[in-house]
């Protein structure tokens, strides 16, 4: 969920590009609504929201989605330390603006490895 258009077609562009199939929502709103239909295997999430405080968010998906990693993709820096405070519940912060590869090598660090045999 990211508030600037610009950014999540950026984001959207650079995992889409990676092979990952992505699902935008611009709200807080529409995320939930999303929710009710996908899983995700990871959440990209800005912390200034239209409809919501993206860190009450945040806790939120972590509660309602267990094991689902969220990066928190803000242009607070200052937030960094209270973001991974483990009970706000976000894996990762990447600051905007953002290096492209940074934000690429944070989501591929909480993928899961799918090259071990089973």
């Amino acid at each position: 969920m990211e508030d600037d258009p610009a950014t999540a077609l950026t984001i959207h562009d650079l995992m889409e590009l990676g092979g990952y199939e992505i699902h935008r929502a611009a709200t807080a709103g529409q995320a939930r609504a999303l929710l009710d239909h996908v899983r995700p295997d990871l959440i990209i999430l800005d912390l200034v929201l239209p409809d919501a405080d993206g860190l009450a968010l945040c806790g939120e998906f972590k509660t309602r989605l267990k094991g689902v990693p969220v990066i928190i993709c803000s242009a607070n820096h200052q937030a960094r330390e209270h973001v991974l405070r483990p009970q706000n519940g976000a894996d990762e912060f990447v600051a905007k603006p953002f290096d492209i590869a940074e934000l690429e090598s944070r989501v591929a660090a909480l993928q899961p490895d799918t090259t071990q045999a089973a």
